[in-house]
C-alpha cells in the first residue's frame, strides 16, 4: 500500500513537471520514469501531453516504435544510443544527440537535448526529459554542412599565396581561389571549365592537356610544369599540382590542386646551368692549353738535347749541310719527319741560328765554331 503510495506520489510529480516543461517549449519531447516503466509522449507543440504509456520492455518499445538510425543514415541505433534510454541510465544532461527516424519516403535528421528530473525534497531521481527537433531532411543538411565547408575552405584558399583550385571528375574547372584572377587577370567566365586554358603557353599545351587526360585515366595524382600568361602578358614557369578525391567505390568525384610561380626559381636553375657548362668549357680550354704547353716543353727539350749533340760534332770538323742532314735524319728517326723538309725550311744558316739560340751553354761554343754560327 505504501508502495503503491510512493508510486502515486512519483507519477504526480512527474506530470506536473512533465506538463510545466512542455507546455513552457516550443518543441516536443517525451519523459521516461526512473524506472523506464512509463513513458509521457507530447507530440504536439502547445497542447496537453498525450496519455503515458506503460512499459513492459523500454528497449522494446522504443526499437519499435522508432526506429532509430545514425544521423547519416549507415546504421541503426542499438536501444542503449536512444537519447531518452541513454538519460535515464547515466542521469547526465546533454545538449545534442543527432540522430535519423525515417518518415515515410523522407529521411529527417533530428537532435535531442536531455534534461534529469529531481525531486525537490529529497533529491530523488524520477526521470529525464528529453526534447527533440527537427533540423530538416538529411540532403538538405549534407547540402548546408557542404556548403558550410566550402565557404570555409574558400575562406583558407584565398588567404594562401599559392593558386588553388578544384574541378569535376572529368577535370573542369569550378572554383579558382582569388591568387588565381590577381595573377591571371582573367575573369570569372574565362577561367571556368577549359577556358583558362587560353592562358597557358602554346608550346606547352598539348603536354597540359595530354597529362590531365591520362591523370584522369588512371585516377592519380598529377605533377607537371608549365609557363602560363601573367596579366602582364610575360609568360612565367607554374608548378602544378592535383589529387583526386574518390568515393567508397573508387571512383573519382572531384579533383583538388595548387599552382605555384616558380619562375625566378626555374630562371636561376637556367642560368646556373650556363654558368656550369661555361666553366667547363673554360676547363677544357686550360687543360687544353697546360697539354699544348706540356708537348710544345717537351718537344723543345728533345730539340735542345738533338742540337746540342750535332752541333758539338760539326765544332770539331763538320760540314753545315752534313750537320743540316745529321738533324733532319734524327728528327726523322724520332718524329717521323722527312729530312728533305728540314733542309728545305732551315737550311744551313738558320739552322747554325737555332744551334746558337738553344745550344750554346757559354762563349766559348761560338769561338769554336764562328763559321756556322753566322749567315
Amino acid at each position: 500500500m505504501v508502495s503503491q503510495c510512493v508510486s502515486s506520489v512519483r507519477r504526480g510529480v512527474l506530470i506536473r513537471c512533465f506538463t510545466a516543461a512542455f507546455y513552457s517549449s516550443a518543441q516536443p519531447g517525451f519523459l521516461l520514469s526512473a524506472d523506464e516503466k512509463l513513458c509521457y509522449p507530447h507530440v504536439f507543440v502547445g497542447k496537453a501531453p498525450e496519455e503515458p504509456v506503460e512499459l513492459e520492455d523500454v528497449e522494446t518499445f522504443f526499437l519499435e516504435t522508432w526506429g532509430c538510425y545514425d544521423e547519416t543514415f549507415t546504421r541503426k541505433l542499438t536501444a542503449p544510443e536512444y537519447p531518452a534510454i541513454h538519460l535515464s541510465r547515466t542521469r547526465e544532461a546533454f545538449t545534442s544527440r543527432r540522430l535519423g527516424v525515417l518518415q515515410g519516403d523522407r529521411r529527417v535528421v533530428l537532435d535531442c537535448r536531455g534534461t534529469p528530473l529531481y525531486a525537490p525534497k529529497t533529491g530523488e531521481f524520477l526521470g529525464g526529459i528529453t526534447f527533440v527537433e527537427e533540423l530538416g531532411e538529411f540532403e538538405e543538411i549534407q547540402q548546408k554542412k557542404f556548403e558550410a565547408e566550402f565557404k570555409s575552405f574558400e575562406a583558407i584558399c584565398d588567404s594562401l599565396p599559392h593558386i588553388v583550385w578544384s574541378s569535376d571528375a572529368e577535370g573542369r574547372i569550378d572554383y579558382w581561389s582569388k591568387a588565381w584572377y590577381d595573377f591571371s587577370g582573367l575573369s570569372e567566365e574565362e577561367s571556368m571549365g577549359h577556358a583558362w586554358r587560353s592562358a597557358v603557353h602554346p608550346d606547352d599545351m598539348s603536354e597540359i592537356v595530354g597529362t590531365h587526360a591520362h591523370a584522369i585515366d588512371i585516377k592519380a595524382d598529377t605533377d607537371t610544369q608549365y609557363r602560363c600568361r601573367r596579366r602582364d602578358g610575360e609568360y612565367r614557369w607554374v608548378h602544378a599540382r592535383a589529387s583526386p578525391r574518390t568515393n567508397k567505390d573508387g571512383n573519382v568525384i572531384r579533383w583538388y590542386g595548387t599552382s605555384t610561380d616558380v619562375h625566378d626559381a626555374i630562371m636561376t636553375k637556367q642560368e646556373a646551368r650556363k654558368l656550369e657548362i661555361e666553366n667547363a668549357r673554360l676547363l677544357t680550354l686550360e687543360n687544353t692549353a697546360r697539354e699544348n704547353s706540356r708537348m710544345k716543353s717537351q718537344f723543345l727539350a728533345h730539340m735542345s738535347h738533338e742540337l746540342r749533340t750535332v752541333s758539338v760534332a760539326y765544332c770539331y770538323g763538320s760540314e753545315a749541310y752534313q750537320l743540316t742532314m745529321l738533324i733532319a735524319n734524327r728528327w726523322n728517326y724520332r718524329y717521323g719527319c722527312s729530312p728533305s723538309r728540314y733542309t728545305h725550311e732551315f737550311g744551313a744558316g738558320r739552322l747554325c741560328r737555332v744551334c746558337q739560340n738553344f745550344c750554346a751553354e757559354s762563349p766559348d761554343d761560338r769561338q769554336r765554331c764562328p763559321g756556322f754560327l753566322q749567315d
